[in-house]
């Protein structure tokens, strides 16, 4: 199944496909809403911060199932990425943001030199948020990780507005 909804077809993801940032063919999506599901049994647990990894409202232990969506930001733009988690679940949900510079181990470690920004403190139902500006002087693919707390899964909205 595919889930979209204000998207272009391309964005759109299979089930279980976005389940890591390694994917050679994780699509790379821009500014729109993106619908995700994180209760298939095609997504797992790939990904857990360390505490204090990502600045921001961050307190996720990234437990549950993840889905990874990639962007790229030219030198001087913005993203901001807003997560809402849907009924019925209203799950506890969080997002980070993860800043490729390996090429070889993609979202491998997330620390505090790859997590770049991140939110986990709206609770169950809540509105998550995450903001990023590259000031790298060069293009910067982002991965955007939505993970849930101690095992949480969910439908969700993704909004990422790039400026």
């Amino acid at each position: 199944t595919h889930m979209c909804f204000d998207t272009e077809p391309s964005a759109c993801y299979a089930d279980g496909q976005g389940d890591t940032c390694d994917e050679l063919l994780l699509p790379t999506v821009g500014s729109g809403t993106y619908g995700g599901d994180t209760t298939s049994a095609s997504y797992a647990d790939d990904y857990d911060p360390a505490p204090g990894a990502c600045p921001g409202t961050f307190g996720l232990t990234g437990i549950g199932p993840d889905k990874v969506y990639k962007i790229v930001l030219q030198d001087g733009e913005s993203v901001t990425v807003t997560q809402d988690s849907l009924p019925p679940a209203n799950a506890d949900l969080g997002v980070y943001l993860v800043v490729d510079n390996d090429a070889v181990a993609i979202c491998d470690t997330i620390d505090n030199t790859t997590c770049v920004a991140g939110d986990d403190g709206a609770g169950g139902g809540g509105i998550e948020q995450a903001s990023y500006t590259n000031n790298s002087g060069g293009a910067e693919t982002i991965y955007i990780i939505n993970d849930g707390y101690n095992g949480a899964a969910g439908q969700f909205s993704l909004t990422i507005d790039i400026q």
